[in-house]
This record gives structure tokens, C-alpha cells and sequence, in this order.
């Protein structure tokens, strides 16, 4: 069997469909899997050292601000986006054509579909994107995260329930094997918090707060992503504040983390971004979530997951426009002071995850092409 999976620009759309691929070469060793996507961007760099080839699609974001004449821009280059994912088709001749969201998925599925392949696709967010409610229209079989997806395509019949698929990277560590890796105590509370890979403005105001707070705090240990373009700017913050974090020992600035399985089986609680990724990630370790939405989101979708995590009882959200250190501070002591608190957000946030996501959607790939 030939597998051809597309999605990306952002790694909220590449990481499910990762999972998705490892899943069906640890279930099916002998099936074809390959990737379409842009090599100019996150895929470009992630897909190929995940072990798979990866097929350049020329295709760009089509953003509502853009300018007339950057919208008819991004028009015409559609056109070769789907030239490009034609060619792919035609020479991979894939059973399946899975897409996970982004504008890449969209001319694949759809040259998939005109060539009446298998058709799956994936939505990571409650408030499904552009491009899956375009593509509802035609795939065989809808995955969703959540469950009122179906309120939103077209054939609702076509939706199945999975939840959103994580790395398997995730169940190499322990939380003692992680907390030996990285030399940190198992007495301590470990918060992790991060923006995104470009990072989060506020995010990174409030957490000079939350340092300032709880430098030296024997009881606790902070890894904070700054996202690589505003690690330099966070230094000097820092050091405008009087925080010099060379001296401080219980705090590590990083710019960028690599190995995020590794991080968070050390992490008790993380602060970040509500993309639907970073929620399954985090739920499916079981931590206390503090999210703060990213506010320019499409349909606000990012405020939509977290109230869904809130809702369950598995963490906290704040509003970017609301986020301070006052805001943030009162979060995480509660959660550091109160164990009975901590214990029940965690054990929610546990609940909140599908441990067999991945699992269930090569379910449903089967059922199509087998």
C-alpha cells in the first residue's frame, strides 16, 4: 500500500501528521508512506529527519489582510501548487491521500480525490480551518479532534472522533529518566513555558515576572522558551530588571527546544499557546496546562481549544490581552501551593487525552484501502 500525507507551514500540522505516518510503519512496515509539503518551510526541515521523503509543493497562505495585488499574487500561485501536487500523484500513485491541514493540504487531497484515490483527512482545532471545511466536501472520512466538528463541514456523517495524534517520541522517557537527563531533582516542581518557535511577546513579559517571583525558590525549576527571535531581547529584559541569570540557579532560558518529549516528561506544568497540538501533547502527559490563546488565530480557534481543556477541568486559560505577571503569578502559585488543586487538574488534563489517537485514525485508513 502507497500512503501520501500533506500538511504544514506550522508545526501543529506536521507533528499529527508524523504520528500518523510513524503509526502506520509501526502497524504496517511494509507499506509506502511519503510527504508532501513546502521545503522552504517547517517541513522542509522537520519530515526529512523524521525519516521520509518529502515532495515540494509550491503553494502560499491566502491571508484576508493581503493587498488586492498580493491576493491575485498568492491566486496564481496556486495554480503551480496544484500542478506540483498533480505531478506527485501521478508518479507516487498513492492508495491514500491524507491531509492534516495547511494550505498544502488542499491541492493534494483534492488532486488526490480528482483522481479518485482514498481520501483522509485531519482537523486538529475545534473550529475547523479553511481548508478542511473545503476538503470535507469531498474526503472519504473526516478525523477530528473534537467532537463539534461535525457542526461545521458539510457531510457530518463523514466525521469521526479520534482526538489529535502525538509523537511516540513521547512514551521513550519516564519522568525519572527524563529528570536524570536534564540533572534536575524529582522533589521539585519543573514549569516549562513557550510561545511557539517564534515565540510569544507577552508571554515573554510575563514570565520576567514569574522569574523575579521564584528565583531561588529551591522548590522549583523553570525552563522558559523564548522563541529564536526574541532570546536576545529577553536577555537583555532580564538585565534591564535587574535579573541576572547567570546567578540565578533554579531558572534556564532557552531560545528554542529540540527535544520536547523530553522536556515535558520532566515538566509538572506548562504554560503555552493553545494550538491544538500543544494541548494534545500536554494533556496526553498528563500536566497542568496554563494557555494563553495567540489572539489573531483563525475564527479565534486557539481561544475555542482552551475552553475546551478549561471546560474538562485540565488547566487554566488567560487571554493575551490579559496577561501580565500579577495574571500569570496567581496561576502557577496556586498550583505550586495547592497540591489537592494540582492533583485534580493534572488527573483531568490525563482524562482530557486519547492515548490511541494515532491508533484510530490508521483504523480508519484501513477501512478505506484494505
Amino acid at each position: 500500500m502507497k500512503v501520501l500525507i500533506a500538511g504544514g507551514g506550522t508545526g501543529g500540522h506536521i507533528y499529527p501528521a508524523l504520528a500518523i505516518a510513524n503509526q502506520i510503519k509501526y502497524l504496517h512496515s511494509d507499506w509506502e508512506v511519503e510527504y508532501a509539503g513546502r521545503v522552504d518551510c517547517m517541513e522542509g526541515d522537520i519530515v526529512p529527519k523524521a525519516g521520509y521523503e518529502i515532495h515540494n509543493i509550491r503553494i502560499y497562505g491566502f491571508e484576508r489582510y493581503y493587498s488586492t495585488l498580493k491576493k491575485i499574487s498568492v491566486f496564481f500561485k496556486m495554480f503551480k501548487g496544484y500542478s506540483d501536487a498533480k505531478r506527485v500523484v501521478k508518479k507516487f500513485c498513492p492508495d491514500i491521500v491524507i491531509g492534516t491541514g495547511g494550505f498544502v493540504s488542499g491541492p493534494v487531497v483534492l488532486a488526490g480525490v480528482r483522481k479518485k484515490k482514498k481520501s483522509l483527512i485531519h482537523e486538529q482545532n475545534a473550529i475547523p480551518g479553511f481548508t478542511t471545511k473545503m476538503l470535507s466536501k469531498w474526503a472519504d472520512t473526516v478525523c477530528a479532534t473534537f467532537k463539534n466538528t461535525k457542526e461545521f463541514v458539510e457531510h457530518p456523517g463523514r466525521v469521526v472522533y479520534t482526538g489529535n495524534p502525538v509523537r511516540r517520541e513521547f512514551d521513550l522517557y519516564t519522568k525519572e529518566i527524563a529528570r536524570k537527563t536534564l540533572q534536575i531533582d524529582m522533589d521539585k516542581k519543573i514549569i516549562l513555558s513557550f510561545g511557539g518557535s517564534l515565540g510569544a511577546k507577552n508571554l515573554n513579559l510575563a514570565m520576567m515576572y514569574l522569574i523575579e517571583k521564584l528565583q531561588d525558590n529551591d522548590n522549583v525549576y523553570i525552563y522558559h522558551v523564548t522563541g529564536k527571535n526574541q532570546y536576545d531581547d529577553f536577555c537583555k529584559g532580564c538585565e534591564e530588571k535587574g535579573l541576572n541569570l547567570d546567578k540565578i540557579n533554579n531558572v534556564e532560558i532557552l531560545d528554542y527546544i529540540y527535544d520536547m518529549p523530553l522536556y515535558m516528561n520532566a515538566s509538572d506544568i506548562v504554560i503555552s499557546r493553545s494550538g491544538a497540538t500543544s494541548i494534545a501533547e500536554i494533556t496526553y502527559m498528563g500536566l497542568a496546562g496554563i494557555y494563553i490563546p495567540y489572539p489573531h488565530a483563525a475564527n479565534d480557534h486557539q481561544t475555542k481549544n482552551a475552553m475546551e481543556v478549561v471546560k474538562g477541568g485540565g488547566g487554566y486559560m488567560i487571554e493575551d490581552d490579559k496577561l501580565d505577571g500579577d495574571s500569570l503569578f496567581e496561576k502557577v502559585n496556586t498550583l505550586l501551593t495547592d497540591e489537592e488543586i494540582f492533583n485534580e487538574v493534572c488527573r483531568a488534563s490525563k482524562e482530557l487525552s486519547m492515548k490511541d489517537s494515532a491508533d484510530l485514525i490508521v483504523k480508519e485508513i484501513e477501512k478505506l484501502i484494505m
